[in-house]
C-alpha cells in the first residue's frame, strides 16, 4: 500500500492533476453521502457551445447510472465544489499522503 500512495504523490506533481484529501475531520460532506461519482463534460464544437451536455457518471452496484438532466448535474457539480472545499489542499494533501506512506513503511 505505500507503494499506491507514493504513486499518489508523484503523480499528485503533474501539471494536469489535482489530488486533495478529505479528511475525516472534515466531517459529512457530501462525498460521503454520494458516494463516487464523475462528472463528464465534453470539448465544445467549432460555434464555441458544448458539442455534448454534461453528464454525471455513477457506478453502481447492479450497474452504470448516467444522469444527463441540467438540475441533476447541478445537484452533483455543487456536490463536487463542497467535496473540494472540505478537502485540504493540494500540498497539505499530498504531505498526508507521504505521512501515511511512511508509517506503512515503519
Amino acid at each position: 500500500m505505500a507503494e499506491q500512495l507514493d504513486q499518489l504523490t508523484e503523480v499528485s506533481g503533474l501539471a494536469n492533476v489535482s489530488l486533495r484529501v478529505a479528511p475525516f475531520s472534515a466531517g459529512a460532506h457530501p462525498g460521503v453521502m454520494s458516494g463516487p461519482f464523475v462528472i463528464l463534460r465534453f470539448p465544445a464544437g467549432g460555434d464555441g457551445q458544448d458539442s455534448e451536455p454534461a453528464t454525471v457518471y455513477k457506478d453502481g452496484f447492479t450497474g452504470a447510472l448516467y444522469l444527463d438532466k441540467p438540475p441533476e448535474v447541478q445537484r452533483y457539480t455543487q456536490a463536487f465544489g463542497s467535496i473540494r472545499d472540505a478537502g485540504l489542499d493540494e500540498d497539505a494533501s499530498r504531505s498526508l499522503i507521504q505521512q501515511a506512506a511512511e508509517e506503512l513503511r515503519k
